[in-house]
């Protein structure tokens, strides 16, 4: 090969790196939202499948994979979203023409998500068939920025050169800052309406150049109304939004030589994604008190991309080949992971088994109960004097024992009273199930006490009853371990329950196996029946 060939090779290869290097996104184009444990982001249509649409996806951040699921397909993209704890918002953009005038409205839509776990867990949105309406604005421009507040929606739409002047003041023809004045809108709940925001700084001394970004300070997500790169005498900001309405937030004014390609707050600071035009890449950077401080150099997005909060960190999203992809940037050391595809949300097979589980169990107790029936010629003498008392006593036994259980659960775990009936076969996060364990395990272990020492457990003593074994003796302390231990299984699996049917003495199958029961004195017994309820 020849020098000349060598020459030809080398310029070749610098103009394909040149046009790879153009043809990746430098711009955001990818909507992206974060709000506290919830990541959204519109996936494009694929071009190569005509019926496909926009699609709105959801990834929680609090699992170790992250996997995200389709949650609504949209007829339209939305022209930004934004979000905040579990509510995203999304806003449509319509014109209303007629021979004079072209207005832009837009209509802010406002949906939930919430978490079902049960059998697998997994989110959806509510409504579940379309996207309510929560309010109208008009306005021309293109919006700059929208974030989510716990008020609602704040958004920041930009300027355009043909924007009067108001009337009454003395602006010249010939001065940008006439014609360059951004529109700061917030959620109004009383009004039900986007009102614009009284900031500390006057919106029409922001220029061109505002920019609305998330703090990222993890405390409210307020939003910080950026100054005017351009101009070094307006280097402050106003913090809008939650509680800290009104405070001062001081963001140099001397931004990179590449113009950022967005800005995101994290951790408290304006942190500014650039594109690195010597040669692909991202450069991620902290600006604060005049210093430009590189976080971060990464690869260049393939595809359309976006940026989110991932607590600490950032994390950029792309789409590729119509499926998405995430590089997480650690927060404070500027390491960086390479582009991972997302996973997307299947099914668990922990769920499989455990509907498995469940129908096994009822497809014994009813081969059990309908074919077998070796149960009914079962029963345990205890003595003439003594009877055993009905399942429903015995369930309010054990409610009644259930109840210190739920109790430690309740204050350990701080959760909902409805979480205690989370068994571990329903769940797909272990976690999930641990106030169900302290409950049953409390439970077992009191019983068991109780039974060994005192003959009774509380609930038996609320009913009149005691554990008693064959003839009326007090059972061995392997018979009460057996007994409390499968008494703990049936709480686990209520369908084993139904075995108490079959018997003579509607004895429980874990009275049937350990040789024991719940019995009172003939005369306690018709009292206790007696009673009302």
């Amino acid at each position: 090969m020849n020098r000349r060939t060598l020459q030809i090779f080398a310029v070749l290869l610098m103009m394909w790196t040149a046009c790879s290097a153009c043809s990746a996104s430098t711009e955001p184009t990818l909507l992206t939202a974060s709000g506290g444990d919830h990541i959204w982001f519109v996936l494009e249509p694929d071009p190569a499948n005509k019926d496909d649409g926009w699609k709105l996806c959801h990834a929680p951040t609090d699992r170790e994979a992250m996997p995200y699921r389709v949650l609504r397909r949209l007829s339209q993209r939305p022209e930004r979203i934004a979000a905040y704890g579990d509510r995203v918002w999304l806003i449509m953009h319509t014109s209303d023409s007629n021979s004079s005038t072209t207005t832009s409205r837009r209509s802010v839509h406002e949906l939930e998500v919430d978490e079902h776990a049960t059998i697998d867990s997994y989110f959806y949105l509510r409504p579940a068939d379309h996207e309510p309406l929560l309010c109208w604005f008009t306005g021309d421009g293109d919006i700059t920025g929208c974030l989510g507040t716990e008020h609602g929606p704040v958004v920041l739409l930009a300027p355009t050169p043909s924007d009067p002047a108001p009337t009454g003041t003395n602006d010249s023809p010939d001065d940008p800052d006439r014609i360059r004045r951004p529109t700061l809108l917030a959620y109004d709940q009383v009004g039900h309406c986007m009102a614009p925001v009284d900031t500390t700084v006057a919106v029409r001394d922001l220029g061109a150049h505002a920019r609305l970004i998330d703090v990222g300070n993890g405390r409210s997500q307020p939003a910080l109304l950026m100054p005017s790169p351009t101009n070094r005498e307006r280097s402050n900001a106003t913090m809008i939004g939650g509680p800290q309405d009104g405070a001062m937030f001081i963001v140099d004014a001397d931004w990179p030589a590449t113009a950022p390609g967005t800005a995101i707050g994290l951790n408290g600071q304006v942190v500014a994604l650039a594109s690195n035009l010597k040669r692909p890449g991202l450069r991620i950077a902290y600006l604060r008190s005049g210093d430009v401080r590189l976080l971060a150099e990464t690869p260049a997005p393939t595809g359309p991309w976006g940026v989110v909060h991932l607590g600490s960190d950032l994390a950029v999203i792309q789409q590729h080949d119509a499926e998405p992809e995430m590089m997480v940037v650690h927060g404070r050391t500027g390491v960086s992971t390479p582009f991972t595809a997302m996973a997307m949300h299947q099914r668990s097979p922990q769920s499989f088994m455990a509907m498995i589980f469940v129908f096994c169990t009822l497809a014994s107790v009813l081969f059990l109960i309908v074919v077998l029936k070796p149960a009914a010629r079962i029963s345990i003498d205890v003595g003439v004097d003594r009877v055993v008392m009905p399942p429903s006593a015995r369930l309010v036994a054990l409610m009644v024992d259930l109840l210190p259980g739920a109790l430690l659960a309740l204050m350990l775990f701080d959760i909902h009273p409805s979480d205690l009936l989370r068994v571990p076969y329903v769940v797909t996060r272990s976690g999930d199930a641990m106030p169900f364990v302290v409950m049953v395990g409390t439970m077992l272990v009191l019983n068991l006490g109780q039974e060994r020492f005192a003959g009774r457990s509380l609930g038996h003593r609320l009913i009149g009853a005691e554990v008693l074994g064959k003839g009326g003796i007090r059972p061995t302390t392997g018979a009460l371990i057996l007994r409390n231990v499968l008494k703990a299984l049936t709480v686990v699996i209520p369908p084993i329950t139904i075995f108490a049917l079959v018997t003579p003495q509607m004895l429980s199958l874990h009275d049937v196996l350990s040789q024991t029961t719940v019995s009172a004195p003939r005369a306690s017994a018709s009292e206790s029946n007696e009673r009302p309820g």
